[in-house]
């Protein structure tokens, strides 16, 4: 079937499906090039017969059927990835009934609102690293961070009428755990959109009621799994879970409680979420947080000779999406992925034994402070392979080393402004 597709000579119908298979099953194994390679051809059909102006029936109902499955699917991949990829921009601007009847569209509106975000996120942030700042853009990104709002609202309160007595009360399980996995994306989108055009990491600060109901939320899910009359928690869901809220938990709200809280029922989720393995992500989640609070060793920095901080954006320049939204998770705005040649080994790296020179690092433990300054504050982060292949997908079981990317705000001596420093840190999962 694989040769059909790459020859075009598969029946349309069955080439969709399998795209759609066929890139679930490479992102689980691992091969994010692959996977965004199949989701590009199913997402390039699904859009030809869109723009035709008569289609069969048959068609235009497999169409209507698989539209709002590639939306999901192309959430988790933007999620998982930190990617957009090709095709999925034009797909999302089809606009969508604010109305839904169904938890299943529910869902798939939720999960469209927060591919949205993230894609404004990354254009903005993008925009204005490479020095961008034209008054008519920045009017363009505020109109869309509104209408992203307004969206936001009207999901609300179609999502309260659901879950009315008028609308169709969904009590039994498994509705019951799938009200809260909606309400911990929807909180999550909420912040994403809020926070779209800011540079500076304190902003999550701000929306710690948020990060506290996503914890809520998650806690119930997980809760209504365990509770199951047959007692057999999951272990794989197709559909997007807590996970991904979980895991923007951990990392983004610097509540020392909230976090560990996340932190901990990231592994008590399902194993597989979708495109979403917990225990990787729950490992990452915990290096960053011992990397904010400088418990960690091992940092390296490229050797003086080779790229330097300020190369992250020319980096963000030559990267291609086919590679590319990172290993680094849902909200890396400012991560666009260097391109594979740009990806150091291990040779190329020197260790250094403290990245923060400020008085914060110095004294008591840092486990027993509660507030994380700014430059402490892990702002972007990738996971490379050592050599080769850039990103790669957090699989289960990693067969080579790979070195997790990150870069903190540091304030510009000369000018006061913040850049973004680059380290790494060589792991194994």
């Amino acid at each position: 079937m694989r040769f059909q597709i790459a020859g075009n000579k598969a029946h349309p119908h069955m080439a969709l499906i399998s795209c759609v298979l066929y890139t679930c099953a490479e992102m689980l194994q691992g091969d994010v090039e692959k996977a965004l390679r199949l989701y590009g051809q199913a997402l390039q059909l699904i859009l030809s017969w869109q723009r035709q102006s008569s289609i069969a029936s048959e068609t235009a109902s497999v169409a209507k059927d698989m539209t709002p499955l590639l939306i999901r699917l192309g959430a988790a991949i933007s999620i998982t990835t930190n990617c957009s990829p090709e095709g999925l921009s034009e797909l999302l601007a089809v606009p969508n009934d604010s109305r839904f009847s169904s938890l299943e569209a529910a869902q798939t509106a939720i999960l469209k609102l927060t591919s949205e975000s993230l894609i404004l996120r990354r254009v903005v942030a993008q925009h204005k690293r490479q020095g961008h700042n034209g008054s008519s853009t920045m009017f363009d990104w505020t109109v869309q961070q509104c209408s992203l709002m307004r969206q936001l609202n009207e999901w609300d309160c179609s999502f309260a009428f659901l879950r009315s007595a008028e609308g169709h009360p969904y009590l039994d399980f498994p509705y019951q755990r799938v009200i809260p996995i909606l309400l911990a994306i929807r909180s999550s989108a909420s912040i994403i959109i809020s926070i779209c055009f800011a540079e500076q990491e304190v902003v999550y600060d701000r929306h710690m009621d948020q990060f506290r109901s996503i914890v809520e939320h998650a806690a119930a899910a997980i809760r209504g799994d365990i509770d199951r009359d047959d007692d057999a928690q999951s272990e794989f869901t197709f559909e997007a879970d807590v996970g991904p809220p979980l895991f923007f938990t951990a990392v983004k709200c610097r509540d020392k409680i909230v976090r560990q809280t996340a932190l901990e029922l990231l592994r008590q989720a399902p194993k597989v979420q979708s495109l979403f393995k917990c225990m990787s992500w729950a490992t990452l989640a915990e290096t960053i947080i011992q990397i904010e609070e400088g418990s960690v060793e091992g940092i390296r920095e490229r050797q003086p000779l080779n790229h330097t901080a300020s190369d992250i954006t020319t980096l963000e320049n030559r990267t291609k999406c086919s590679l590319n939204h990172t290993t680094g998770g849902l909200d890396n705005p400012r991560g666009a992925l260097p391109s594979t040649e740009s990806v150091p080994s291990l040779a190329e790296l020197v260790e250094v034994n403290n990245i923060y020179s400020d008085k914060w690092s110095t004294g008591s433990s840092v486990h027993r402070r509660q507030y994380i300054p700014e430059v402490h504050r892990v702002h972007e982060f990738n996971i490379f392979q050592a050599r080769g292949t850039a990103p790669v997908a957090m699989s289960q079981q990693m067969q080579h080393s790979v070195i997790l990317r990150f870069a903190n705000n540091k304030g510009d001596p000369k000018n006061g402004r913040l850049e973004l420093e680059e380290h790494f840190l060589p792991l194994s999962f």
